[in-house]
């Protein structure tokens, strides 16, 4: 497979592979928290669940580059508009509603990430009422990646930098909105 659109100065065939020849999953290490417990915890540290950061607590359990993967409770058929993985780096706690993955030195994690973050994965889904993504399945989730790391790196930076001029724009139309807010009611008070 080689893709239509590729930067200057790569070129190869990508190959398929499977997540669990990327990286090992660390779930043997997660520790939920319950609400109460988690408030008589309070702190720094992301707290992580199914979808997103839950709260924060005072102890952290990983540290480093992760990938986070929904295990139950996840957007999988949603997956175009909310992402389904996460990236992280430095220190959290997570819950047993989420994968966890440290990808190996071969790869970048943010690229696997950006492959991961809106996949369509239903194929390796089950359950009908609340889905769920068990470890065994997961591992078997086949990627494409490119023949050097230093590509997906590249990839990578080019899309986090995407990114973050998403997340400028989007904190200038929330600022934006509490301005025009404050008009509105400054006018027709």
């Amino acid at each position: 497979m080689i893709p239509k659109l590729r930067f200057p100065g790569f070129s190869g065939e990508w190959g398929e592979r499977k997540l669990g020849e990327v990286g090992v999953c660390e779930d043997n290490k997660r520790i939920p928290l319950n609400e109460s417990e988690r408030k008589q915890r309070k702190g720094a540290y992301p707290y992580w669940g199914s979808t997103k950061i839950m709260d924060y607590v005072d102890d952290y359990i990983f540290d480093g580059e992760y990938v986070l993967l929904s295990e139950d409770g996840g957007y999988f058929y949603d997956y175009k508009d909310k992402p389904i993985a996460f990236y992280v780096n430095g220190k959290f706690w997570a819950n047993n509603h989420i994968h966890v993955l440290k990808i190996n030195k071969e790869n970048s994690a943010k690229f696997i990430y950006y492959t991961l973050a809106h996949k369509n994965i239903l194929a390796y889904i089950i359950g009908g009422t609340r889905t769920k993504l068990n470890q065994k399945d997961m591992l078997k989730i086949k990627i494409h990646l490119p023949p050097t790391l230093a590509e997906q790196q590249k990839i990578a930076e080019f899309l986090s930098s995407i990114d973050e001029k998403i997340e400028l724009n989007e904190k200038k139309l929330s600022k934006l909105k509490e301005y025009k807010r404050g008009l509105l009611q400054k006018m027709f008070v």
